[in-house]
């Protein structure tokens, strides 16, 4: 009954996704073609053909016939091997994909929480304090808290490693600092949010009738402004995957993010691309998910994608 009555709307959420995908895609390639040089030359070292590598991968067509002869390589899951460590991209990918991710996890729910709770602490307490704190904490860029983190914990307390992996104590700093450094952007997404919703007839209404303000926020505040902190959050998703390239750079941590700036460094054109068009793609599908889910819970919504 529900996709019947908003196919229209679903439709447009669906072929959004495809052409962000088709459009990754294509900016992911002519970052490859940018970044490169002359792949030939790369690959072929000192002692290979060049010119028959360049026959090979079609480098001697056009623009336009290269994007579809390796959109079609791509289409069949052959990604090329990695010019530095010379075996398939996707296995190097996979390897370093288990130490990003508890990063991306973590960095994500300390966010979400501490920008939230600092949000309608913000607002429920009426005290610029908090809201000074806010926008202290917006202002910190994840390579000062990073450093600071370092300083503090590493070096004079000597209680957390400065870099690494293997324990969990590895993971406590490049946490903090990525998830911090996102949760005052979200705090003050929070903030506004309710500060807006709580003049309302609907809020005041609960107030007189007796309900506290931390109760009728919670209870019924939140779940009105929930539409667009869901958008907010498909947008700290793809914040949070920039900010892991620094923060695994600065801790030494050998994920997704080191991968990205070695392969960029040292001209990695097959590794980079990969990287570059998988976290896009992931980004991309997370905000469709978070797009799908806004427009269930929010009828303004579906007004305008039905319209």
């Amino acid at each position: 009954m529900f996709i019947g009555s908003n196919i229209k709307g679903l439709m447009k959420i669906l072929i959004k996704l495809l052409l962000s995908i088709l459009v990754v895609m294509l900016i992911t390639f002519l970052g490859i073609e940018q970044l490169s040089g002359d792949v030939a030359d790369i690959i072929a070292g000192t002692e290979g053909d060049a010119q028959q590598i360049r026959n090979q991968m079609g480098l001697n067509q056009s623009v336009i016939s290269r994007f579809f002869w390796w959109f079609n390589a791509v289409a069949q899951g052959n990604f090329g091997n990695s010019l530095i460590f010379e075996v398939p991209v996707i296995d190097i990918v996979n390897e370093r994909i288990v130490i990003s991710a508890p990063i991306a996890l973590f960095a994500f729910l300390i966010s979400i929480s501490l920008g939230l709770l600092l949000g309608i602490i913000s607002v429920v307490s009426n005290n610029s304090f908090w809201n000074n704190i806010i926008i202290l904490m917006i202002s910190f860029p994840v390579v000062w808290l990073s450093l600071l983190f370092i300083m503090i914990f590493s070096l004079s307390l000597n209680i957390l490693p400065s870099g690494g992996i293997g324990m969990w104590q590895h993971y406590l700093m490049p946490c903090l600092a990525l998830g911090i450094s996102q949760a005052g952007v979200f705090a003050r997404y929070v903030r506004v949010g309710l500060l807006e919703i709580q003049n309302s007839d609907f809020i005041h209404f609960y107030q007189v009738v007796g309900f506290s303000k931390v109760h009728v926020l919670l209870k019924y505040g939140l779940p009105a402004i929930s539409g667009s902190l869901l958008s907010i959050i498909g947008l700290q998703i793809g914040f949070l995957f920039t900010g892991i390239v620094v923060v695994e750079h600065i801790f030494a941590m050998p994920g997704i993010g080191d991968l990205l700036y070695q392969a960029i460094l040292k001209r990695d054109v097959f590794l980079a691309g990969y990287i570059v068009m998988k976290s896009a793609l992931f980004i991309i599908l997370i905000n469709s998910i978070v797009d799908f889910i806004a427009y269930i819970i929010t009828p303004s919504l579906r007004k305008g994608y039905n319209a």
